[in-house]
C-alpha cells in the first residue's frame, strides 16, 4: 500500500480528526470499525475545540471496552500532547472528562494483541464553570 492510500485508510477509519463544537452542538467519536472490533496496531488522534472561549469540551462515555493495559485511550488538553488528563483501558471509564481549556485531545493506540469493541463517545460543551446549559430556541 502506498503512503497516500495508508493516510486515506486511516482517515476513513478514524473519522474527522479536527472537531469544532459550537454552543448547543454535539458530536460523536467512535473507535475504528465500531461496533465491530477495532484493528490491531492502529492509532487515531482527535482534537476537539470549543468555538466559544467561555465553553469547555466534555467527553462523555456511552460505551468503553478495550484490551486491558494494552489498547489505550489517552485524553488530554491543549494543542500539544503535554497535558494528559487520563489514560484508559479495559472495561471501565469515568462517566465524563471535562477540559479546563478550549482544546481537548484524544489519542487511541492499539497493540498487536487482542482487539475489542472499542468506544462510543459523545462530545459537547459546558460553561467554563462546568455547568451545561442547553441553547434555547
Amino acid at each position: 500500500m502506498c503512503i497516500v492510500d495508508h493516510f486515506r485508510f486511516v482517515a476513513v477509519l478514524c473519522g474527522d480528526e479536527n472537531i469544532e463544537l459550537r454552543s448547543g452542538s454535539t458530536s460523536t467519536i467512535l473507535s475504528p470499525l465500531y461496533p465491530s472490533n477495532y484493528p490491531n496496531m492502529f492509532t487515531c488522534t482527535w482534537f476537539v475545540t470549543s468555538a466559544t472561549e467561555s465553553k469547555r469540551p466534555v467527553v462523555e462515555f456511552i460505551v468503553f471496552t478495550t484490551e486491558l493495559a494494552s489498547d489505550i485511550l489517552h485524553i488530554g488538553e491543549g494543542n500539544t500532547f503535554n497535558t494528559t488528563l487520563v489514560s484508559l483501558s479495559g472495561f471501565s471509564a469515568p462517566k465524563k472528562v471535562v477540559s479546563r481549556t478550549v482544546v481537548l485531545w484524544l489519542r487511541f493506540e492499539s497493540d498487536q494483541g487482542i482487539s475489542d469493541k472499542g468506544f462510543n463517545i459523545s462530545l459537547y460543551l459546558v460553561d467554563s464553570d462546568g455547568k451545561f446549559r442547553r441553547a434555547m430556541s
